[in-house]
């Protein structure tokens, strides 16, 4: 192979590196904007719990036995619209976190205060930046605070 064409081949390695390069920069950036995009919907949708609980507790008195209550009750009052997603494993749909996971629905009982979480994207309770919950604390019944 001649001088001028090895120059050509290793030109066109380095350029196919740098290609590689920028494509893989642009794929982190697209993966990181969308973890940051869920957990802004969570976000939200831990703003949209809170004003839920509140407006069920002070029409019906106290807060749902489940997440189902706000949508369907004995008042017939729908307390929340919420989008259905494709669930991790058997869940129906409802109440689903923008992880696939399902809610996490602790009603406030005996003076202590209740939530609605997220536990982010991996699942487990704790974690920081994409991996951050998202909780909905629910003041105690007769606690007259709202959270």
């Amino acid at each position: 192979m001649t001088r001028r064409k090895k120059s050509i081949v290793l030109g066109s390695c380095l350029a196919m590196v740098a290609i590689l390069f920028l494509a893989w920069e642009v794929v982190v950036a697209v993966l990181r904007a969308k973890s940051a995009a869920m957990v802004m919907m969570a976000k939200s949708e831990s703003v949209a719990f809170a004003t839920a609980m509140k407006n069920f507790r002070e029409k019906l008195s106290g807060y749902p036995t489940n997440l189902n209550e706000l949508t369907w009750n004995s008042a017939g009052v729908v307390f929340l619209e919420f989008r259905e997603r494709k669930p991790q494993g058997t869940n129906d749909g409802k109440f689903i976190d923008p992880w696939g996971r399902r809610y996490v629905y602790v009603p406030p009982a005996n003076g202590a205060t209740g939530y609605v979480a997220s536990f982010g994207a991996d699942g487990i309770p704790g974690g920081v930046d994409g991996n951050a919950d998202q909780f909905t604390p629910l003041a105690a019944h007769g606690d007259e605070k709202s959270r």
